[in-house]
C-alpha cells in the first residue's frame, strides 16, 4: 500500500472505523508492508501452532510469524504480509481457540511493535521461542540436580556452564513468601536442544507429573524478578540509577572466576535462626573440609538471620557436600542445592568477595555479638571488652530495616581485636555476661564476616515477593548522619571523620522564617549526608555508628548508596500540593526541599554556591541545587507544627 496512493480500501490519513487512529500502523510501517497483530487472553499453554490454526480460515500464518510473550497477559504478536490481511485477521477478534474457554482479543500492531516486543523479552527481534523451557508443577523440594536428573532421563543434556549473560542454567523462582513456586526455568544450548526437551512434558518427577512448555529469557527473567542482566531479582529502573549500575557490572571483577578460586556456590536453606559458622563446618567435616571465611549467612531486610547460607567450595568437592542434603544442624534438617556467584553476590554484596581478594579475611580476630540493647553504644561495648585489647576503630553496630531511611540498631555487633589470642579470650570469657539488661552471646569469627557486613551494597528493588532485596554490584561511598548536634558544621564532620577523606557533605535544614529563625537562617536538623573518597573509606566510617561525638550524645550512622542519595535529596526538593488533615498538607520532606508535601516553602542555599554547605572541588552533591531541610511551607512554622491553622486540624495540617 503506498504512501503516495493509498487504496481505498486502507486509507493512511483517515483509518476506517474498525481501526482506530489511536492502533493504526504508522506510516513508515505501512511504506515497508510491516504489519502485525496483537493477541491477548491466550491461555497460558497456548503454542504457536494453536495460533496459527486459529486463523485458519481468515489468513495464512505460519507458527514462525508468531510470537509468545508468555505474561500474564496472555499476549503474542503475529506478522502478516499487508493491511488487508490484518483487517482479516481481526475479523478472528472474540472467538475461541479450539478447546479453550476463553476468547481472546485481537488488535492493530506494527512491525515496529512487536520487534519491540521480542527484544524486551530476549528474543532479538525474531519469531523463534529461543532455547528456554519452563517446568511446572515440581515437588516443593525439588532442587537443581533434581531437574538435572529430570531431563537426563530423556536423553537431554542440561549444560554445566552459566548462561551468556551470567545468570544460572537452571533457575527455581521463589513465590512471594520466599518459598519454592513449584516452577524452574532451563536454559539450554541450542533451541533445538530446547525442543527436545520439550518431549518430557507429562514425564514424572517424585510421584509428580510435570508440564514442559517452550517459554522465552525474557520470562525467565520476569519470574526471576530480572531487568538488569546478571541481577535476579533487580529492577534498577531507568536512568541515571540503571545506567550507573550497568557501569558497575561492567566494572565488577568476579574473584571466583579467576584461577585456583573455588568456583562452585551451594546454598543451604532450613538453618536455625542461631546457627553460626562453626556449624556448617561441622556439618561438612570430615568429607569435604569447607574453610570458615568461606560459608556466609544471609539475614533478611531487617537484619536477622532468615535461616540461608551460601558456602564456596572447589568444583571437586560439590558431589560430596550435596550428601549432606536433609541432615541435620542444631536440630532442624536442611536443604542443600548448587547455587551461582550471581545469587551470592545478589543476597550479600559484593562484599563477599573481599572473603577471596583480602588476605586478612580468614583471621579470627573478631567476635560477633548478639542479643545487645537497642541502646548499646561503642563506648558501653568497648566497657564490655576492658583490657582485652579491642582494635582501634574495630567496634561495628550492625542496622537494619526494610525502609531504608528508618534504620535500626538490630542488636548485633561485630569487634575487632589486635590478636586472634585476644579475640578468642574475649568470647570465652565474655560470652553470657551482661550488656546493659541483657545476657548476649560472643562468638567468634573470621574477619572476612566484618567485611561482608561493612561493605555494604544498596539494594536494587524492595519488592514484597523477594524478601531479601538483590543487592547492587557497587559499594556504598556515602554515610546518611542521624543526631548531629544543630551547630556542628563541615569543619566538625571532617574532624569526626579524619583521618578519612569526605569529598561531599549535604547538610538537611530547617530553612523558612518562624519559630525565632530569620528568613534563611534555617537550623541544622541533626542529619546529613556524607560522601568519602572510596567504597573502604565508606566502609570504615561505619566504625563511628554509635560513638560519642559530644559527651554521651552519639551519632548514628547508616551507609547508604550514592544514586540513593542523590534519589532521596532529587524527590524531597520537588514540590507536590497534596492536602492532608485538613487541607494544609504535610510541609517539609526527608532531606527537605520547598515543602515537598504542602505550602510554598523558601529554598535554602544551593550546596556549592558560596553559602552553601560543602564548597569543596570533588563534591559529588553539587549538581543537586537549592534544597531544604524538614522545613515546612507557606505557614511560617517549623517541625509538627501546622502552617496556618497549625497541627492536625485546620488548614495547616502536618506541618
Amino acid at each position: 500500500v503506498p504512501v503516495a496512493a493509498p487504496t481505498a480500501a486502507v486509507p493512511v490519513a483517515a483509518p476506517t472505523t474498525a481501526v482506530p487512529v489511536a492502533a493504526s500502523v504508522g506510516v513508515a510501517s505501512a511504506a515497508v508492508g510491516d504489519f502485525a497483530v496483537k493477541i491477548r487472553g491466550l491461555p497460558w499453554n497456548a503454542t504457536a501452532e494453536d495460533i496459527a490454526n486459529f486463523f485458519v480460515g481468515a489468513v495464512s500464518v505460519s507458527a514462525a510469524s508468531v510470537l509468545l510473550m508468555r505474561n500474564q497477559q496472555g499476549e503474542a504478536y503475529v506478522r502478516v504480509k499487508d493491511a488487508g490481511e490484518v483487517q482479516q485477521a481481526l475479523t478472528k477478534n472474540r472467538q475461541y481457540l479450539e478447546g479453550s474457554k476463553r476468547y481472546v482479543e485481537l488488535f492493530q500492531s506494527s512491525g515496529a511493535e512487536m520487534a519491540g516486543a521480542a527484544v524486551r523479552i530476549g528474543q532479538g527481534g525474531g519469531g523463534a521461542e529461543g532455547s528456554v523451557v519452563r517446568l511446572r508443577g515440581l515437588p516443593w523440594s525439588a532442587t537443581e540436580p533434581d531437574v538435572r536428573a529430570f531431563f537426563a532421563e530423556g536423553g537431554v543434556e542440561v549444560p554445566l556452564d552459566r548462561d551468556g549473560s551470567g545468570g544460572p542454567v537452571v533457575a527455581l523462582p521463589l513465590n512471594r513468601m520466599g518459598k519454592p513456586s513449584g516452577e524452574a526455568f532451563v536454559v539450554f544450548a541450542t533451541p533445538s536442544e530446547a525442543e527436545r526437551a520439550c518431549g518430557r512434558d507429562k514425564a514424572r518427577m517424585a510421584d509428580r507429573w510435570i508440564d514442559v512448555f517452550r517459554a522465552s529469557k525474557g520470562e525467565m527473567q520476569a519470574a526471576m524478578g530480572l531487568s538488569i542482566p546478571g541481577h535476579p531479582g533487580a529492577s534498577a529502573g531507568s536512568g541515571a540509577a540503571a545506567e550507573a549500575e550497568a557501569a558497575a557490572l561492567a566494572a565488577f571483577s568476579d574473584p571466583l572466576e579467576q584461577e585456583g578460586m573455588p568456583s562452585s556456590v551451594l546454598r543451604l536453606r532450613g538453618l536455625p535462626f542461631h546457627a553460626v559458622a562453626s556449624d556448617l563446618v561441622a556439618l561438612f567435616s570430615p568429607e569435604v573440609p569447607v574453610l570458615e571465611h568461606l560459608i556466609f549467612l544471609s539475614k533478611d531486610q531487617i537484619g536477622r538471620p532468615n535461616g540461608e547460607a551460601f558456602v564456596l567450595l572447589q568444583q571437586g568437592q560439590v558431589q560430596e557436600a550435596l550428601k549432606k542434603d536433609k541432615q541435620e544442624v542444631k536440630g532442624r534438617w536442611v536443604d542443600l542445592f548448587m547455587s551461582s556467584p550471581v545469587e551470592l553476590y545478589n543476597r550479600l554484596g559484593v562484599g563477599a568477595a573481599s572473603a577471596l581478594t583480602l588476605g586478612d579475611a580468614k583471621s579470627k580476630t573478631a567476635v560477633k555479638v548478639k542479643g545487645l540493647p537497642f541502646s548499646c553504644t561503642v563506648k558501653d561495648l568497648r566497657a564490655f571488652f576492658q583490657g582485652l585489647g579491642v582494635a582501634s576503630r574495630g567496634v561495628f553496630i550492625l542496622v537494619g530495616g526494610a525502609n531504608r531511611l528508618e534504620q535500626r540498631p538490630s542488636g548485633e555487633a561485630l569487634v575487632l581485636f589486635e590478636s586472634e589470642a585476644q579475640a578468642l579470650a574475649a568470647s570465652s570469657s565474655r560470652d553470657k555476661q551482661m550488656v546493659g539488661d541483657r545476657i548476649v552471646d560472643v562468638i567468634p569469627v573470621c574477619k572476612s564476616e566484618v567485611y561482608v557486613e561493612t561493605s555494604k551494597c544498596a539494594p536494587l528493588t524492595q519488592q514484597s515477593q523477594f524478601p531479601t532485596p538483590c543487592l547492587s554490584r557497587s559499594q556504598n561511598t556515602c554515610i546518611r548522619m542521624r543526631g548531629l548536634p544543630t551547630q556542628a558544621g563541615e569543619s566538625e564532620v571532617h574532624a569526626l571523620f579524619a583521618p578519612l577523606t569526605v569529598i561531599g557533605l549535604y547538610f538537611c535544614k530547617d530553612r523558612f522564617a518562624g519559630s525565632g529563625g530569620a528568613a534563611g537562617g534555617g537550623a541544622n536538623t541533626g542529619e546529613a549526608f556524607v560522601e568519602f573518597e572510596s567504597a573502604e573509606m565508606a566502609r570504615q566510617a561505619l566504625a563511628w555508628n554509635r560513638e560519642a561525638v559530644e559527651g554521651d550524645r552519639f551519632v548514628e550512622l547508616f551507609s547508604c548508596g550514592k544514586v540513593e542519595v542523590t534519589q532521596w535529596i532529587a524527590q524531597a526538593t520537588q514540590p507536590q500540593a497534596q492536602a492532608t488533615y485538613g487541607g494544609g498538607g504535610m510541609g517539609g520532606g526527608y532531606p527537605g526541599g520547598g515543602a515537598s508535601m504542602g505550602g510554598n516553602g523558601r529554598p535554602c542555599h544551593a550546596f556549592n554556591s558560596p553559602q552553601g554547605c560543602y564548597r569543596g572541588e570533588a563534591c559529588k552533591f553539587s549538581h543537586l541545587g537549592a534544597a531544604q531541610g524538614y522545613a515546612a511551607g507557606g505557614g511560617a512554622a517549623q517541625g509538627y507544627a501546622g502552617g496556618g491553622g497549625g497541627g492536625y486540624g485546620g488548614g495547616g495540617g502536618y506541618g
